[in-house]
């Protein structure tokens, strides 16, 4: 269960982040906030080349996952908590459900301990 499950983990992330955020360049921006808007797509594009970046070689990039799951429950603690103020609609509510899955689903196993103690047992020998 080890490198196999945190490359599968992080590359669902990845995929899931490329098919959610690539379609939005091509919708309509709103009217205010337009630079808050592309902004924040291309930011979080960025991220989803981090979560590549970690599922080819996850020992190496063993501390971008900390900053991975802050992404993620970023943005799922964000859209939870606007549509609870009914500031966004339910698919957005629903898109950070789905980011925040990604975190719970490794709760048990993270991705993060499972390269630290593989590094601790090639260290110890």
């Amino acid at each position: 269960m080890g490198d196999l499950f945190v490359k599968r983990v992080f590359r669902w992330s990845g995929i899931y982040g490329v098919l959610a955020l690539a379609p939005m360049y091509f919708q309509a921006p709103p009217a205010s906030g337009t630079e808050f808007y592309y902004g924040f797509i291309g930011v979080a594009l960025a991220w989803q080349a981090a979560f590549f970046m970690i599922a080819n070689d996850p020992a190496r990039h063993r501390p971008l996952m900390l900053a991975g799951v802050l992404e993620k429950t970023g943005f799922a603690g964000a859209a939870l908590a606007l549509f609870a103020l009914g500031r966004v609609e339910p698919k957005i509510a629903a898109a950070g459900v789905l980011d925040a899955s990604d975190v719970i689903s490794v709760g048990r196993v993270s991705p993060f301990e499972v390269i630290a103690g593989k590094i601790h047992r090639e260290a110890a020998g």
